[in-house]
């Protein structure tokens, strides 16, 4: 019977081919759809290292530490980069709906102003830029448009930040790939970009356990990673340091090109595949979607579930998991968030709250509901 028993998504036969006989096309395409408003792209293993770039180029701008805020609903994982950097970094208030809490944002401002401001684009839904841009214009600041979650530029996403940063090996089977845009403007200058690119060279990490990975799992669908997800909604699945290496691969830059082709593709399957499993878990006690509603322009990266409460969330994250398929709890909190509980409350129910299924476009609506349908 069918499961779904990983998160990444998984090679096709046309990328197997690409990888012998294609060739590194890949950032030259993406280049040409991201090229507007005189944006450049640079190109990272992994977005934490985007992070670690721009904290090192604010650094040398400004002469001292910069002051970064994420927002408290943020994974600790790509944080970890930054600590090769001297930036402080400021955890800011996000409400139940995921949008900045503004009113306590500018009481934080009031004491010490953002160099940089990160906006997240959570699940592939766009934020409110433009009320993060009069924010940052307030405060004197730059934004960073997180769209980790996003395939790319879309409504709302993508035309604010004087930096935009997309995650590609999230969304497409690439071993790494992150892509840095820096918007042409009068704050950001050019020496930005050359920080930038220097942190992006060099030597890049191996993709060869991400290959042999993937080719088993093309061989054998049933082999995944449940097993080795938490076994209960409230543990962490532990801190990975990221690739010690901040360069994109050559193996993903040459899939990358075949990725693009197949965006618009990739797109219409997300929607389909986010819907299906929104009217599986329609009737589903205690749990609604998060996003119920398509959203214009928008392509979801997980289909979420909101849950009644905190033990109804584990109810269903250990139903799912027992079904031999694979869910999500998301993020791994920073530790500064998780302690203090009075100024991050909102973050904290989330996550206490919130399930997370794959719904990359290798599945099809069939195959996710004929899997997920077990555990109802």
């Amino acid at each position: 019977m069918m499961r779904i028993t990983t998160t990444a998504p998984i090679p096709l036969g046309t990328d197997w081919l690409q990888l012998l006989t294609g060739r590194d096309r890949g950032v030259d395409s993406m280049r040409e759809v991201w090229k507007e408003g005189g944006i450049d792209t640079v190109w990272f293993s992994r977005g934490a290292w985007a992070f670690h770039a721009v904290a090192l180029a604010l650094q040398e701008k400004l002469k001292r530490p910069p002051s970064i805020w994420f927002p408290d609903y943020f994974c600790h994982q790509p944080l970890q980069a930054l600590g090769g950097t001297d930036a402080r970094v400021v955890f800011y208030p996000v409400n139940s709906a995921l949008e900045p809490d503004w009113e306590l944002c500018s009481k934080l401002a009031s004491a010490e102003k953002p160099d940089l401001f990160v906006l997240v684009h959570y699940f592939g839904y766009a934020a409110d830029a433009a009320r993060a841009r009069l924010f940052v214009q307030e405060a004197g600041a730059l934004l960073l448009e997180d769209a980790a979650h996003a395939i790319g530029p879309s409504a709302g996403i993508g035309q604010t930040g004087d930096f935009v940063l997309y995650s590609l090996y999230k969304h497409c089977a690439l071993p790494d790939g992150a892509a840095l845009q820096v918007r042409d403007s009068e704050t950001v200058v050019a020496g930005f970009l050359n920080v930038l690119s220097e942190t992006a060279r060099g030597p890049a990490p191996s993709p060869v356990s991400w290959l042999a990975k993937r080719a088993l799992q093309s061989v054998l669908p049933g082999i995944g990673n449940v097993r080795n997800t938490p076994s209960d909604l409230d543990d962490d699945p532990g801190t990975v340091a990221p690739d010690v290496t901040p360069a994109m691969s050559a193996m993903s830059r040459r899939l990358l090109g075949q990725a693009r082709d197949r965006f618009d593709r990739a797109a219409a399957r997300r929607r389909a595949n986010a819907a299906a499993l929104h009217d599986l878990f329609g009737t589903a006690d205690g749990l609604s979607p998060l996003h119920p509603d398509a959203v214009a322009d928008s392509v979801p990266y997980r289909a979420v579930f909101r849950a009644r409460n905190h033990d109804t969330a584990r109810l269903w994250y250990r139903r799912i998991r027992e079904s031999g398929n694979v869910v999500e709890s998301w993020p791994d909190l920073p530790p500064e968030v998780l302690g203090d509980p009075a100024t991050h409350k909102a973050a904290l129910e989330l996550r206490r709250t919130m399930l997370c299924l794959p719904i990359h476009a290798d599945r099809t609506p069939h195959q996710l509901k004929a899997a997920y349908g077990v555990a109802l």
